[in-house]
């Protein structure tokens, strides 16, 4: 396994980031997905007010083979 910071800029990676839970969670009846507009919103830098007075890092943990298994938001 390796964990690896996401490149913000790498639409890619965003998306897999996103879409992680949904595969992860995707038979749990008790989950209720955020809406993707806000969480795409963590993204953007210059309009998100969060990052005027803090920062983030956001990282994906993958399998060897390259699979998405779990994600870290470090605020």
């Amino acid at each position: 396994m390796q964990i690896a910071q996401l490149d913000e800029k790498s639409k890619q990676g965003i998306g897999e980031f996103l879409e992680l839970p949904f595969r992860i969670y995707a038979d749990c009846s008790q989950w209720v997905p955020p809406l993707a507009m806000n969480a795409r919103r963590w993204f953007d830098r210059k309009r998100n007010p969060f990052y005027r007075h803090s920062e983030a890092a956001f990282f994906l943990a993958r399998s060897n083979s390259g699979r998405p298994l779990g994600r870290l938001a470090v605020l």
